[in-house]
């Protein structure tokens, strides 16, 4: 993939077939080797990416990929994929939950993976 990523936001619904889109996420990784300060060019980009990714969670395909910034140690990437059988309300509630668990569990980590419905 791109040589530093600092964000990633990768939805997937997995197994069940009648799992809620409220459901605690099955996976979270928060890397702690590289933080970012509140009010940065970074924080920014990060809301930027994140509003993103729900303004397009009702995407009919089920997938999205977006980034902002312009420097290398300001851009942020994120991404998600939802399961094909996931209706686009379920995928949208998936991707809203990921980003409110992403903010709560890895605030201040520039990299962090969510997989969650």
């Amino acid at each position: 993939m791109m040589m530093k990523l600092f964000a990633i936001l990768c939805i997937i619904r997995l197994l069940n077939h009648r799992v809620e889109a409220t459901e605690n996420p099955v996976y979270i990784s928060c890397s702690r080797s590289t933080d970012f300060t509140a009010n940065s060019t970074y924080q920014a980009n990060l809301d930027i990416v994140l509003s993103s990714l729900l303004s397009n969670s009702t995407s009919q395909n089920g997938f999205y990929s977006f980034s902002a910034g312009h420097s290398p140690s300001d851009t942020v990437y994120g991404s998600f994929f939802c399961r094909g059988d996931l209706t686009t309300e379920n995928c949208k509630d998936c991707v809203m939950n990921a980003t409110k668990d992403m903010n709560l569990n890895c605030s201040g980590h520039r990299q962090s993976i969510i997989w969650t419905c």
